[in-house]
């Protein structure tokens, strides 16, 4: 069996966090780059499984870094999990826009590091990426209650959407809607990873209200159906 390659920034807390783990026993290689124009470099000279990147790198920001791999051809399907040094909302909606998988924030919980590294690696296709698509969806936190929301990108994951009202993080929600050209309808629990307010009067960051939310219990046949439809539209990875 070959072993997974992950890549990663030179940084002292999450090196510690995947070593002092069974990451070493379970056939990883860690590559490590000392800062994020290195990471890009060695990414394309030695494709890895999973990318770490610091969303503070000073030569290149994690989510400019991500950016440049999910705009590559070759690199895009890799997933990107961008460490951020806070849980705002603000924070999260820049990784997310950057078109990153996930986004931890410091400081790191090693337990939530390797959870979220195993979860990465055993789907590493390119259904795993979200895509930019803007679908109807209705989403609330029970299905009596509903209201209409629009995705700004979806995958096999889970979905940014623009909906009001805007629920809090860690909020049970159910979500659904409708495949263009195939009527199928998905429907599924999710969770509220983050949410951004816009600041009226202000050019903010976010320039509207918006939610990440994570899909719970989505069935292997509903994301098989999401993956096949991204692909025959032709939306084109975050970037």
């Amino acid at each position: 069996m070959s072993r997974k390659k992950i890549l990663l920034t030179d940084d002292v807390e999450l090196l510690r966090g995947l070593e002092r783990t069974f990451f070493r026993r379970r056939n990883f290689h860690l590559l490590v780059a000392q800062n994020g124009l290195q990471a890009l470099e060695m990414a394309r000279a030695d494709v890895p499984d999973l990318v770490f990147v610091d969303l503070a790198m000073e030569d290149l920001p994690g989510d400019a870094c991500c950016r440049l791999l999910k705009s590559d051809p070759l690199l895009a399907s890799i997933p990107v999990v961008i460490v951020a040094p806070d849980g705002s909302g603000e924070t999260y909606a820049r990784c997310y826009r950057a078109g990153c998988d996930e986004v931890i924030r410091r400081p790191i919980d090693r337990q939530h590091l390797v959870a979220v590294t195993l979860r990465i690696l055993d789907v590493t296709s390119r259904a795993t990426s979200r895509a930019r698509a803007s679908l109807r969806v209705f989403c609330g936190r029970n299905q009596d209650e509903l209201s209409a929301g629009t995705t700004l990108t979806l995958g096999t994951g889970g979905a940014l959407i623009v909906a009001v009202p805007l629920l809090p993080v860690n909020s049970d929600v159910f979500l659904q809607f409708v495949l263009p050209g195939t009527g199928r309808l998905i429907a599924c629990r999710g969770r509220v990873v983050w949410v951004s307010r816009r600041m009226p009067g202000i050019q903010a960051v976010v320039p509207q209200d918006e939610m990440g939310v994570e899909f719970l219990g989505l069935t292997p046949d509903d994301k098989e159906e999401i993956r096949a439809y991204l692909e025959r539209e032709g939306f084109d990875s975050c970037s």
